[in-house]
């Protein structure tokens, strides 16, 4: 039997030796970026899992929002014509009004062209004031929008155009002094004033 220090000298043993080190090296650092990787993704999936079950609960408001239903104010079922509103989402925005810290955002849908618009919506709590917009822009014609209620939970706002179809939005922003949500969406009668 020959000695390991004979048989590296020999060039063919030495050869397979620095292949089965440089093989090893090479393992070795690969299952160490395997693990670290690994790691890595691991400790990012638990940050994310846990900022979603912060969110749940706006989440889970947001979702009964979504499944409040127009008021068409017939009690019959409505027809394949009739248009579905609905809340689309609503945010927490900031506030430039000193008395009234607290600024949401709440944006409408449509399946199908509404002209005039006239909607109403209510939140859990009152609210201060208010603002609306469709998105594209335009000037609105014969409207008027303010805080509604004998709790000022409600804002409404209408006009004759332009008209509300689903390529565009409606955006109501409301003021209040304390944490709101909007809770219903109705579609009332143009009045025209």
């Amino acid at each position: 039997m020959t000695s390991f220090k004979a048989a590296i000298k020999d060039p063919l043993i030495a050869k397979k030796y620095k292949i089965f080190l440089t093989v090893t090296v090479f393992a070795i650092l690969f299952g160490w970026f395997v693990v670290v990787g690994v790691y890595s993704d691991h400790q990012s999936l638990i940050s994310r899992i846990n900022v979603l079950e912060k969110n749940q609960k706006n989440t889970n408001e947001t979702d009964e929002l979504k499944k409040t239903k127009v008021n068409t104010g017939l009690h019959a079922k409505p027809s394949a014509n009739l248009a579905s509103i609905r809340i689309a989402s609503q945010k927490q925005i900031s506030s430039t009004v000193p008395g009234l810290p607290y600024a949401l955002e709440v944006i409408i849908q449509t399946d199908k062209m509404i002209e005039p618009v006239a909607f109403i919506v209510e939140f859990d709590g009152p609210i201060g004031n208010g603002n609306v917009f469709i998105s594209g822009g335009g000037v609105r014609t014969e409207g008027a929008q303010g805080v509604m209620g004998e709790k000022a939970t409600m804002y409404g706002f209408e006009w004759r155009s332009p008209p509300f179809t689903p390529d565009r939005t409606i955006t109501v922003e409301v003021l209040s002094k304390t944490y709101v949500q909007a809770i219903r969406l109705k579609k009332v009668k143009y009045s025209g004033q």
